[in-house]
């Protein structure tokens, strides 16, 4: 979008500038005395017409290039506004839908006893500091 009224303020403007080049020949003798005396303020003109006629573009496009947009992304509002969406979970071969908390675990209601379990690493005292 943004590319497509830059592109568009850019022909616009190089038509513009080659519309007054073929306009102003007579004034050619004179270039560099215009530009000495009045830079500055056709700098200034040419910046603000180029950000004016970007706006103009951009604001154009969105208008009537985005037709129906709430409608079409719609269900993506209503997916972010669930608080808690329910999610599918697998059992006895087919879908069954949970809600987030069902996902709790705990090992005691399982039977679940890790098979390897380690003691802690104690430091050894033969190691000494000299």
């Amino acid at each position: 979008m943004i590319a497509n009224a830059l592109l568009f303020t850019i022909v616009i403007l190089l038509g513009y500038g080659f519309w007054l080049l073929d306009q102003l020949k007579f004034m050619a003798r004179y270039k560099a005395v215009l530009y000495h005396a009045y830079g500055t303020t056709i700098l200034i003109f040419s910046a603000v017409l180029l950000v004016n006629l970007f706006g103009a573009a951009l604001a154009i496009g969105r208008r009537f290039f985005l037709k129906n947009t709430g409608r079409k992304l719609s269900h993506l509002d209503k997916q972010f506004n669930v608080t808690h969406p329910d999610m599918p979970s697998r059992e006895r071969g087919g879908f069954q839908l949970m809600s987030r908390d069902a996902f709790s675990y705990d090992p005691q209601d399982a039977g679940d006893t890790p098979r390897h379990v380690h003691a802690p690493l104690q430091p050894s005292a033969e190691i000494s500091t000299s």
